[in-house]
């Protein structure tokens, strides 16, 4: 994540924007947020489109992928 927020300083406010909620209500029941991994991978952020997870848009195989993020913002 560290990665996107360095080019493209928007699209890491927005990702760390989306956590925020999480990071208080840890904090606010005593506990520590949990670590950023050094890489991520898509298998990680793999979440049921339900619970606010990544969806697939388009896809060019062996050429690139789109995904939307589903959820309150």
């Amino acid at each position: 994540m560290a990665q996107v927020g360095r080019r493209a300083p928007l699209a890491g406010a927005l990702i760390a924007l989306r956590i925020l909620p999480q990071v208080v209500a840890d904090l606010l029941h005593g506990e520590r947020p949990a670590k950023a991994s050094d890489r991520v991978t898509l298998h990680d952020t793999a979440t049921p489109v339900e619970e606010g997870g990544w969806t697939l848009l388009v896809e060019r195989p062996g050429a690139e992928i789109a995904l939307g993020l589903v959820g309150k913002f």
